[in-house]
Formats: structure tokens, C-alpha cells, sequence
């Protein structure tokens, strides 16, 4: 079996929600495999030890995991459904701006979108990678 594991459950006021090695997609959610895409790619960055330590006890580093999880959302929206990156990338950025406790305080929308577009290329490099596994979720 592949990490994560994967179960669809409507969820309260979220597309999606990861742990390491697990993840709930909600059946409910816009662009479905692009949500997927995110909650994977943080689910599988928290399997290590260490970046998941990291993540819990540093703002600085729960900000780039979110970067770029949030990026990889957007690179899968541009690759699985066509989607604007602009507006994709707009969206999610006000999304991490409006909540995601508090750690992106201090940053604009502005930063914020450029932190995302900073980690494209990587991004779009993983999204293609699991392109297979992501489209079984379009």
C-alpha cells in the first residue's frame, strides 16, 4: 500500500485534512484531486520525524510546508482541471492569509503568492510525478 491512506468523509468547514501517512478527502470539495494533491503532499512531508517536529514547534516552518503544499494544490488545479493559476494561486493565498492560526500575521496576500510561486517548479515536478494516482480522484 501506497502512503497515505486516503478515505473521502464530508468534512466541517474543510476540503481536506492530512496526518502523516493519512489522509481525509472531502467528497464535497472543488477540483477534488487538487485538494488531494495538498493534503497528500503534507501528509507525506509530516512521515519524517524530524520535518514533522519541525513543523509543530516552528511558525517559520509550518509556513513552508503550507507554501508549498498550497502550491502543489495550485500546480495540480493548472495540470488535472485547466484551471487559472493566478486565481487558484489568489485563492489559496487568501485562504492561508484569512486563517491557518494566525501564521501568516505579517505577511500580505502579495507575500504570501509569492512564497507559493517561489516552490512552482518543484511543485509542478511532484504533481506530474503522481499524476496517475491524483486523477483517480478527478
Amino acid at each position: 500500500m501506497m502512503l497515505p491512506v486516503i478515505i473521502r468523509r464530508k468534512l466541517k468547514g474543510a476540503n481536506g485534512r492530512n496526518w502523516p501517512g493519512f489522509v481525509v478527502l472531502n467528497p464535497d470539495a472543488p477540483m477534488p484531486a487538487a485538494v488531494l494533491a495538498q493534503e497528500v503532499w503534507e501528509s507525506r512531508h509530516k512521515l519524517n520525524p524530524f520535518t514533522l517536529l519541525k513543523t509543530v514547534l516552528s511558525d517559520r516552518a509550518k509556513r513552508r510546508m503550507e507554501l508549498m503544499g498550497h502550491e502543489v494544490e495550485v500546480q495540480a488545479a493548472i495540470l488535472i482541471y485547466d484551471s487559472n493559476a493566478v486565481r487558484h494561486r489568489n485563492r489559496e493565498a487568501a485562504a492561508m492569509k484569512a486563517g491557518y492560526d494566525g501564521i501568516f500575521a505579517g505577511y500580505s496576500i502579495a507575500d504570501i503568492q509569492s512564497g507559493m510561486s517561489a516552490q512552482s517548479d518543484e511543485a509542478r515536478r511532484w504533481v506530474r510525478k503522481n499524476m496517475k494516482r491524483l486523477e483517480r480522484f478527478k
